[in-house]
């Protein structure tokens, strides 16, 4: 039996529903990230 017959290859676990996308996990990260982004503005100018 080959490797490639063995390997199975999934959608990453983040992903559980069908609606959900790359670009709408990317917005989420986005959107947590502006706190910190804000910050940083403020603190180093």
């Amino acid at each position: 039996m080959k490797v490639a017959d063995k390997m199975l290859v999934t959608v990453s676990p983040h992903l559980h529903k069908k609606d959900e996308t790359i670009q709408r996990a990317m917005k989420d990260v986005l959107i947590a990230l502006t706190p910190a982004a804000v910050w940083a503005l403020v603190v180093f100018g």
